[in-house]
């Protein structure tokens, strides 16, 4: 393991898979620390509801209920990560068929 703190190793884009740095206790550090340590971005979760469902049907509900808390998330977070000089993807795809992501989906979603 290598220490980001050491000269040449620089931080690109924070994230992780289950998301738990959105949490409203947690962004503000996370945020700091990426400025802190001149990230190029963070990711923020979210996923176009009606591609989500067009690809894969199953389970509307949590597809849609994902969906809401997900556009929450950019809304309130997208204005600071800019205003931090931040960048943050244009797109992201398939979170809603998370735990679900087959081949199959996968061709669909990028056609």
């Amino acid at each position: 393991m290598h220490d980001l703190r050491q000269p040449g190793w620089r931080w690109t884009t924070l994230t992780a898979n289950l998301h738990y740095y959105v949490h409203p206790f947690i962004f503000p550090i996370v945020l700091h620390l990426a400025v802190r340590h001149n990230a190029a971005g963070i990711r923020l979760p979210h996923d176009q509801l009606s591609l989500g469902l067009k690809s894969d049907p199953s389970r509307p509900i949590r597809k849609t209920a994902l969906a809401g808390v997900f556009s929450m998330f950019k809304r309130v977070y997208l204005p600071k990560v800019q205003q931090a000089g931040l960048v943050v993807a244009e797109r992201v795809f398939g979170l809603l068929g998370s735990g679900a992501m087959t081949e199959k989906l996968h061709d669909k979603l990028i056609k």
